[in-house]
């Protein structure tokens, strides 16, 4: 790729006078697939994974943290010792003369210590901060008390103490809360950033070219970055309330691009502000916007069995009476969802995003059990795979999912497909196949490792007929995540929503992630399922691995707020809070 030239004018003064800044010229080789995401940078010794943000890691030449912080470097992984001395940072990759940054940002974790009365023999905390599993965070006993030491993220925490196994609030914090099940938790604040006093950013306007930008508060530091390429600051011009930059020339010649900007105060880091650009221009009317823009997705979700039986014919609820009716098959189909894409029932409700429920082969018997009313299961929800790339026929055929896909995309209506990594069902070939492939069903205490969700969360099993997979070890990692490559190989899919993702290591979706960036040429978006702290959330989204995932704490706290008088909204307002401190303004 040739050279391009990139023009910036510094100011709106500088236009009246009629200077121009030196023009710069950037190699843009795309190293980067995608926009590299934030990275948090704590105390201590902070890992970066290279291949989340490069998958040829071997062309980078050179690398750089700016501000200077000590780092090694072992092949595709940065050791890098924090904090950062200012707010805001970056790691620039050079490739080919070009530096690409992936931005950091100092981590504002607080000190906190978690005291009990030494009136007990064991004590544990659980809680907002380590997902309610007590064995994460096990206190010492003193001559007094038992003590942990934490450190924590500014922000709102619920939490209860185990003392000798009996759940206990804090005897030294009086502040409580509801936990909407019958009891209370004790809750901890820890203080954030005071909003008037951040340099928080709002757009003003794009005039010929130029972006102005309003603060609230005077910054001291601003980034600004076009695609993975931060401007430098001699272009970015910062007064106490504004910050102008032109937007690049080379910034035609993409069809879709992104303008970045963060800014940092001694109180702390603004919002994040994301600019899509159209050919340079920047996008200003939702008619400019297309299937393809994450950002704008409305998604809908359907379980396919129960939306709309397009056609009969392939009905086949499962012959067991021990299934209550409402646990059984009902008949909706792929060709019912394609019957609604044609009728424009989702373009009416502004739908964009379809999100199906699984489509793969599940079992023809009755497994489960339910006490009230009593009823076994049939697999119509589709989370019991037999086959990882059969279509069950009950739903269709391949020929249908195409068509499906088809009018979907005529429509500007992407179609994500539901798919389930951690586990197959018990008359999978697999299990038969590579029972080492498989986590233990019994802990080695003899217990049942089922529904340990959160002291054995990689390797438990959902039910007793329900093997999981061990995706800790690359053996199995490998066929498994070609496993799901297929079904965006072999269909024009637009994306995943991923079952039970916490259950699973990282390393699968850092595999999937870099054979999608790999082997697909189009965009893929991948949102998770995981119950827990926005720790662990937040933890499996960054540019290798999940785009997104759902924030459950949100959901849950909305649920009390609006189903309960007694819970004041200022609950929620504090869960969107926390949210948007933990995932950015514009988070997926």
């Amino acid at each position: 790729m040739t050279s391009k030239r990139w023009f910036f004018i510094g100011s709106l003064a500088l236009l009246s006078a009629c200077r121009t800044t030196p023009e710069l010229r950037f190699n843009d080789q795309e190293l980067i697939t995608g926009l590299a995401t934030p990275v948090l940078l704590a105390p201590g010794p902070n890992e970066l994974v290279l291949e989340d943000f490069v998958t040829d890691v071997s062309r980078i030449d050179s690398i750089q943290i700016q501000p200077s912080a000590p780092f090694t470097r072992n092949e595709n992984r940065l050791m890098i010792s924090g904090p950062l001395p200012t707010a805001l940072g970056n790691v620039l990759l050079w490739s080919a003369g070009q530096a690409y940054a992936i931005p950091l940002q100092r981590a504002s974790k607080l000190p906190v210590t978690l005291r009990y009365p030494a009136t007990a023999g064991t004590v544990k905390a659980k809680g907002e901060f380590n997902s309610w599993n007590q064995e994460a965070t096990v206190l010492t006993k003193t001559e007094n008390e038992f003590t942990i030491d934490l450190q924590l993220n500014p922000g709102t925490y619920q939490y209860l103490f185990v003392a000798d196994g009996k759940e206990k609030r804090d005897p030294a914090n009086r502040d409580s809360v509801d936990n909407g099940m019958g009891g209370w938790n004790s809750v901890l604040r820890l203080p954030r950033p005071d909003p008037a006093k951040l340099p928080l950013i709002r757009t003003e306007k794009a005039d010929d070219g130029t972006v102005s930008l309003t603060l609230s508060n005077p910054a001291s530091e601003v980034n600004v970055y076009w695609k993975n390429i931060r401007l430098p600051a001699s272009h970015v011009t910062v007064t106490d309330d504004r910050i102008e930059f032109e937007i690049p020339a080379q910034a035609r010649e993409s069809k879709r691009s992104f303008i970045r900007v963060w800014a940092a105060n001694e109180e702390g880091i603004s919002n994040d502000v994301l600019i899509p650009l159209h050919e340079g221009e920047v996008v200003v009317t939702n008619g400019q916007l297309t299937r393809h823009d994450k950002e704008a997705q409305v998604l809908y979700f359907m379980m396919v069995d129960r939306f709309v039986n397009g056609r009969p014919e392939n009905d086949e609820p499962v012959k067991d009476k021990t299934i209550n009716p409402k646990a059984n098959y009902f008949g909706g189909d792929l060709a019912g969802i394609t019957k609604k894409i044609k009728d424009g029932y989702f373009e009416k409700l502004g739908i964009n995003t379809l999100w199906l429920s699984p489509i793969t082969q599940n079992p023809k018997g009755a497994y489960g059990k339910y006490p009230t009313p009593p009823t076994t299961f049939s697999g119509y929800h589709g989370y019991w795979p037999i086959s990882l790339k059969q279509i069950d026929y009950r739903y269709g055929t391949r020929q249908e999912l195409e068509e499906l896909l088809n009018e979907a995309h005529a429509k500007n209506i992407n179609v994500i497909l539901d798919y389930v990594a951690h586990h197959v069902h018990q008359e999978h070939p697999l299990v038969r196949q590579h029972p080492e492939w498989f986590t233990s069903l019994y802990l080695p205490d003899g217990s049942l490792n089922t529904e340990r969700w959160e002291d054995q969360r990689l390797t438990t099993w959902f039910d007793v007929f329900l093997p999981t997979l061990d995706l800790r070890k690359p053996e199995v990692v490998g066929p498994m995540t070609d496993t799901a490559l297929y079904w965006l190989t072999s269909y024009e899919l637009d994306g995943f929503r991923h079952d039970a993702s916490k259950h699973i290591d990282l390393l699968f979706w850092r595999e999937l992630t870099k054979k999608i960036k790999r082997d697909v040429k189009r965009p893929v978006y991948q949102i998770g399922e995981t119950y827990g702290s926005r720790e662990l959330v937040s933890s499996y989204v960054n540019t290798g691995m999940l785009d997104g995932q759902f924030d459950f704490n949100v959901y849950d706290d909305a649920v009390n707020t609006f189903a309960r008088d007694e819970v004041p909204f200022t609950r929620l307002a504090n869960s969107v809070k926390e949210r948007l401190s933990w995932f950015g303004d514009h988070h997926l």
